[in-house]
């Protein structure tokens, strides 16, 4: 029978660690083999965790249940908390289907109007510049 640490979707205190006759470590019971990983980290306060050479993720307070986290990464990369970059994705698929629908209107400009005006502009820009 095999042994497997099962990350946990909130944080809750870790079962009391075991041993076995040949002294091997046991964190818990045997858990369905899963299709996708995670690599579950333990960091005490002010320690950092890399992620490519980007970007960092530091501890910066720990209170009860609660992790503050710091994230140092350049300004390309957005960083969002899942739920604000979930309700993003919903707007921008909305968008996305509205943009069909308002392309199809009587009197809607077409993408190829919308390009030669903003060409136009930006060239009228840099003249009187």
């Amino acid at each position: 029978m095999s042994w497997c640490v099962c990350p946990a979707p909130r944080l809750r205190k870790a079962p009391e660690p075991r041993l076995t006759t040949d002294r091997r470590r046991i964190v818990g019971p045997p858990c369905k083999p899963r299709k996708a990983t995670m690599l579950v980290l333990s960091r005490h306060c002010e320690e950092a965790i890399m992620i490519g050479d980007d970007v960092e993720i530091v501890i910066v307070d720990i209170r009860g249940d609660k992790v503050r986290l710091g994230v140092n990464a350049p300004a390309r990369v957005a960083v969002h908390r899942k739920e604000i970059y979930e309700s993003i994705r919903e707007e921008n698929a909305q968008a996305a289907s509205l943009r069909g629908v308002l392309g199809s209107l009587p009197g809607a400009p077409s993408m190829a109007h919308q390009r030669a005006a903003a060409i136009s502009s930006i060239a009228a820009a840099r003249i009187s510049a």
